[in-house]
């Protein structure tokens, strides 16, 4: 399963997470692909290669797009909400995800647990 992950400190806190849950719950099965930032992945179509994205809310000051408006943007292109995660050390953003406009989307927290990032993996 391919996955896209808009996250600037992916090496410090989200790629072993991701690795430790590929090799011990999907069998080294999963594809992880990390964009930095918004213009990263170039053109947005390309979104719809990855089953499912995890957008990291506040991305580097580099980005031109925060997490909440990539999840925007691919939203708009036609990409299925239920395959967007927000990953995000922030409580309480599930309101601010309201907030700005968007559906009820799933969230998983900083520091991230395995089992959390697996049940987030495991319904797509």
């Amino acid at each position: 399963m391919k996955i896209a992950i808009f996250e600037n400190e992916y090496e410090a806190a989200v790629k072993t997470p991701f690795e430790a849950v590929n090799i011990i719950y999907f069998n080294n099965q999963l594809e992880v692909t990390n964009f930095v930032s918004s213009q990263d992945i170039g053109d947005f179509s390309k979104i719809f290669d990855f089953k499912l994205v995890f957008v990291d809310i506040h991305l580097s000051r580099r980005s031109e797009l925060d997490g909440f408006d990539i999840a925007k943007k691919i939203i708009e292109l036609g990409y299925p909400k239920e395959q967007i995660v927000v990953l995000t050390g922030h409580l309480g953003i599930e309101k601010k995800i309201a907030e700005k406009g968007l559906p009820n989307l799933k969230v998983v927290t900083k520091p991230i647990f395995l089992d959390k990032l697996r049940n987030a993996i495991k319904v797509n």
